[in-house]
């Protein structure tokens, strides 16, 4: 669990005993994550899936012997996923804090893609734009990005998916289910937690599926806002009765 200061410093290795005598705040991923995310189990289950058209299964005797396998495979997968989801995030990091990018070499193709969308939207460098903590009331959180992208002030949260072409309309565009309900929560606590509000409000997908590169933004608008962080609220009480915690 990932805790705040309520001057927004970060206290990872805090336990809940710690956190409730210093009084810190919970994040808001953590809060979030009392709620149910069907994306993600539907994620998960498509890695358990591909996890058993794997050979290496076939030599397994039993049925116990395959499921444990099937797991391994299926979270080793989700691991790497996550893994390439963090690099991504550290590279658009580095480019907009005008630093050196190290690009790997599994990620030059995505980089590219990713970079070429950066220029195009014109966004503001500099230190300050990158990784801002917001405190909010009973809770803190990260932005990916708070500045200028052309001449909008936005806040941005930066995601990473294999999005298979199936998954696409026919005007290009990853279909809704693909934009989960979690990042609409998690944006809308950020954006009530600013003092100075954003013009938009976007979630960016970066493909990482090699059929299927690109990215892909959505704006969420007011009344989404609205709905996302009434529903950040009531998980938010949940998570402290859940927490015996009244900080």
């Amino acid at each position: 669990m990932h805790w705040y200061t309520k001057d927004g410093e970060s206290r990872y290795s805090a336990g809940i005993r710690e956190a409730r005598k210093e009084g810190y705040l919970p994040s808001i991923t953590s809060i979030d994550n009392v709620i149910a995310n069907p994306g993600l189990r539907r994620y998960f289950d498509n890695q358990m899936f591909d996890a058993t058209r794997v050979s290496v299964l076939d030599f397994l005797t039993t049925d116990a012997e395959e499921k444990e396998a099937a797991f391994k495979l299926a979270r080793r997968h989700s691991r790497k996923a996550a893994q390439v989801g963090t690099l991504i995030h550290y590279m658009i990091q580095r480019y907009l804090e005008e630093r050196h990018v190290h690009v790997p070499t599994q990620l030059v193709v995505e980089w590219a893609e990713m970079l070429s969308w950066l220029k195009e939207k014109r966004f503001e460098r500099g230190w300050n734009s990158c990784e801002q903590i917001l405190v909010g009331d009973g809770y803190a959180g990260k932005a990916d990005f708070v500045g200028q992208m052309n001449t909008d002030h936005v806040l941005i949260d930066w995601k990473t998916q294999g999005i298979p072409p199936t998954a696409m309309t026919k005007k290009g565009q990853p279909y809704k289910n693909r934009w989960y309900d979690s990042w609409l929560r998690q944006l809308a606590a950020l954006y009530h937690a600013m003092e100075i509000k954003p013009g938009k409000v976007l979630s960016v997908m970066i493909g990482t599926n090699p059929d299927n590169l690109g990215v892909w933004m959505r704006e969420w608008t007011p009344e989404e806002l609205i709905k996302g962080f009434g529903e950040f609220k009531h998980a938010l009480a949940l998570w402290k009765s859940i927490n015996n915690f009244g900080g």
